[in-house]
């Protein structure tokens, strides 16, 4: 959760009140009808219950099945030659603590080199005698299957970890090959085949809980020594991430919402509110890889209205993520009952419902800083009975008292609720104006870092806006509600830039594009950066087209083409 203070900005946000700051939210609508772009009329979009994904029975009989034919496979002297990592213990307090830093998610894991990297570059079968016997090969074991194929298996492991994920390098399959990463307790990802999910040979597994996996290769047989030689893969790095994240950072496995969270934060599962029954089964706890880090934020299923069909949108706030990302993981359905003593639990055996709700891979479909928000598309459906909440485009940034409800993660804990009620007399911190901010002051509950791309709903349920962060004189105490305003950005605000997507039916017009102003002026589903009307604009940070490239996300049409080594954006 990000949080800004300016107090002389502030104060004289104050001075002048609401009438100023209106006044430029008004002069925005009337340049926008100038320029031929018009203001969207008020909707709202009742919610949807998921039907496609799997049930949690589905998901969990899944994990255990794949853990036990990989059990079955897995040599025995895979254990020998175990490849570790290790923190520092300063490392290890910077993220079982971490600090809150202003326009920051939350970071909550480290990633951390291999000294030597294990690399793969073909497997040798003469080097494994006859069937059924096993070598050493390239840092793992390799091992002969009684269909003529082989199994090659490397445990990773790094000390103290709540969960860990592995960077897989320069990945390059023949069919017959499967990469997969498991933990013995009960938790398995996989197929992973030819060049990885986004075609790149670049992939972080989802990540398994505890401070061990074993990322295992089955060559289905009968093989060749050709299959053999093409397999390559490296791994470079692994994710450490806090055992705080799901749990505490002792071995006690007691959940953070129980010890760890300020005293102000609520249980959901202790309050009896009907605007957020729905949003129960729609907001979700994300961990992500960028860069040297992981990071966590919370965000929430968004219904569109066609309602022929269920496309899995996630919304979630712009400063927490606004790129692509084939390793983002969104855990739905997180939470403990009522009472401190149901919080316990294991890093060894972790609550079901972290491993039967869980998506990986998401793709940005329209982001913007102004007013704070991401709309995603998530790779893979939600569980089952989870909820795509409705949503609302009325302003009510400037309607004083407007009750909103909120479902979020604060610092990872288990689900918490939080309720407030729009305040026009809050003082406003410099970046945020009211308008394409909401202002509100909490009366019950509270939000904490982790909390940040919240969906904000209505009385209705509807939502209206997502967690930014928190604005005033006491923010080192999350509790003191008189001193500090929670900051959302406006559903109403940015509506133009989602409603392609969300209301593809409701007309969009065009007019001139306005480099990062966070809306979709040219309606081509575009925003800022991402838009190539804007590339030439010295604020992006995006390649250009015709320029050289590594990943979708450095340009700024989001299109990365070409051979390995020598891709352009397009």
């Amino acid at each position: 959760m990000s949080r800004c203070w300016d107090r002389g900005a502030s104060l004289l946000s104050a001075a002048l009140g609401v009438v100023a700051i209106a006044g430029v939210v008004m002069a925005e609508d009337k340049s926008a009808a100038r320029n031929g772009r018009s203001v969207s009329a008020e909707r709202s979009m009742p919610l949807e219950v998921a039907v496609e994904g799997p049930t949690a029975f589905e998901s969990r009989q899944h994990h255990i099945g794949l853990t036990n034919w990989l059990l079955e496979e897995t040599p025995v002297e895979v254990t020998d030659s175990a490849v570790r990592a290790q923190l520092s213990p300063e490392d290890i307090r910077s993220i079982e603590f971490p600090e809150v830093i202003n326009g920051e998610p939350l970071k909550v894991g480290l990633v951390i080199p291999l000294d030597t990297a294990v690399q793969v570059n073909g497997l040798a079968s003469s080097k494994n005698g006859t069937r059924g016997g096993v070598a050493r090969e390239e840092g793992g074991v390799l091992s002969r299957t009684p269909d003529g194929g082989y199994v090659w298996a490397l445990e990773v492991g790094s000390d103290g970890a709540g969960a860990i994920r592995l960077h897989v390098e320069k990945m390059s399959l023949p069919d017959n090959a499967e990469l997969y990463f498991y933990s013995p307790a009960g938790e398995a990802y996989g197929p992973f085949t030819g060049v990885g999910p986004d075609g790149t040979g670049d992939m972080w597994t989802p990540s398994v809980f505890g401070s061990q996996g074993v990322l295992q290769l089955r060559l289905h047989g009968p093989v060749d020594e050709r299959q053999l030689k093409d397999v390559s893969l490296s791994v470079t790095e692994i994710g450490h991430i806090s055992r705080g994240v799901f749990g505490r950072p002792d071995e006690g496995g007691v959940a953070s919402f129980c010890q760890y969270n300020a005293s102000c934060i609520q249980n959901t599962n202790c309050v009896n509110e009907a605007a957020v029954s729905n949003a129960e089964n729609a907001v979700a706890k994300m961990l992500w890889v960028k860069g040297c880090c992981i990071y966590t934020c919370s965000g929430g299923l968004i219904a569109d209205t066609d309602t022929g069909t269920q496309i899995p949108y996630f919304l979630t706030a712009n400063h927490c993520l606004s790129t692509s990302s084939t390793n983002l993981e969104a855990f739905f359905h997180y939470q403990v009952s009522c009472g401190t003593s149901s919080c316990t639990g294991t890093f060894t055996d972790p609550p079901s419902n972290l491993i039967s709700g869980k998506t990986v891979g998401a793709t940005i479909m329209a982001t913007g800083s102004a007013g704070d928000f991401s709309l995603f598309q998530l790779t893979q459906n939600p569980p089952a009975g989870s909820v795509f909440l409705g949503w609302n485009n009325s302003a009510i940034a400037f309607t004083d008292g407007a009750e909103l409800h909120r479902i979020s993660h604060p610092s990872g804990a288990p689900q918490s609720y939080s309720h407030g009620t729009v305040d026009t007399s809050a003082p406003t911190c410099q970046g945020w104006p009211r308008g394409n901010r909401i202002y509100s002051r909490d009366d019950i509950g509270g939000t904490e870092g982790g909390s940040s791309g919240s969906p904000i709903v209505n009385a209705a349920g509807e939502i209206v806006g997502q967690l930014t962060g928190a604005c005033g004189f006491n923010l080192n105490d999350v509790c003191d509600h008189a001193s500090n305003a929670t900051v959302d950005g406006a559903f109403a605000f940015y509506f133009s830039s989602v409603e392609p997507f969300l209301d593809p039916g409701g007309g969009c017009v065009p007019s001139a594009e306005v480099c990062n102003d966070g809306i979709d002026n040219d309606c081509d589903n575009l925003t800022d950066c991402n838009d190539p009307d804007c590339s030439g604009s010295p604020s992006c940070s995006c390649l250009p087209v015709g320029s050289a490239c590594v990943n979708n996300s450095d340009c700024c049409s989001n299109k990365c083409r070409g051979p390995a080594g020598n891709k352009t954006c397009r």
